[in-house]
């Protein structure tokens, strides 16, 4: 399999996620939108970057230390945890949440934090460590060496999974104050549909890992 194709599913599921895009675009509506917002993408994808390194560099561990069919199994291992995690979503949509606390501190973050805060959520993120750990691990099934390579797909896939945090940052860079209205009813969808859209895409990529 192609490497490129091997990481696209969990790419696009953290993409597709609202991990990042929600508090990308909160960053926006502060009194230092782009800074913010440039600060938290950078954690963002330096976290998801790390948890895909993590992924790789275990899974030639393993195959060094016992060789033989070890990645399958690790495979089929996220691939359980993620479909549970996904059911446990899809099952707790449209229940009264209380607001983040992260979320509440957005307002009156600093870059500084607005970076930690990217890294937490997607280093620290069960749901997403989950996803960059499978790509990881499909990338090794790919044939991805570890060697001088191996940084670069971790930012490859990093920056294909990270487009959707830059979008409206990108987009407030070209239109201004312009684009808030339509960033905040996409952030007002995404937070009312959080459980439907998280448990999807989990379900999905764990049903790949399961099967594949």
């Amino acid at each position: 399999m192609d490497l490129a194709l091997a990481m696209a599913p969990a790419a696009l599921a953290i993409a597709a996620s609202p991990f990042g895009i929600i508090p990308a675009i909160l960053f926006l509506f502060t009194p230092r939108p782009r800074a913010g917002a440039g600060a938290f993408l950078a954690g963002w994808l330096l976290g998801i970057a790390a948890g895909f390194l993590l992924a790789a560099l275990a899974g030639a561990w393993l195959a060094d230390w016992s060789p033989g069919p070890a990645l399958p199994w690790v495979k089929r291992g996220l691939g359980v945890l993620l479909i549970g995690l996904g059911a446990r979503n899809l099952l707790a949509r449209g229940k009264a949440a209380e607001t983040p606390g992260w979320m509440r501190g957005i307002e009156t973050a600093t870059p500084a934090a607005a970076a930690r805060l990217g890294l937490m959520l997607s280093l620290a993120n069960p749901k997403v460590l989950l996803l960059a750990l499978a790509a990881g691990a499909l990338a090794l099934e790919a044939g991805l060496a570890v060697g001088s390579g191996l940084a670069g797909s971790a930012l490859l896939f990093a920056a294909a999974a990270s487009a959707t945090v830059a979008l409206p940052l990108l987009a407030h860079l070209l239109l201004g104050e312009a684009a808030l209205r339509p960033l905040g009813r996409a952030r007002d969808w995404l937070v009312a549909n959080n459980g439907l859209v998280v448990g999807g895409v989990l379900a999905l990529i764990g049903l790949k890992l399961l099967l594949g």
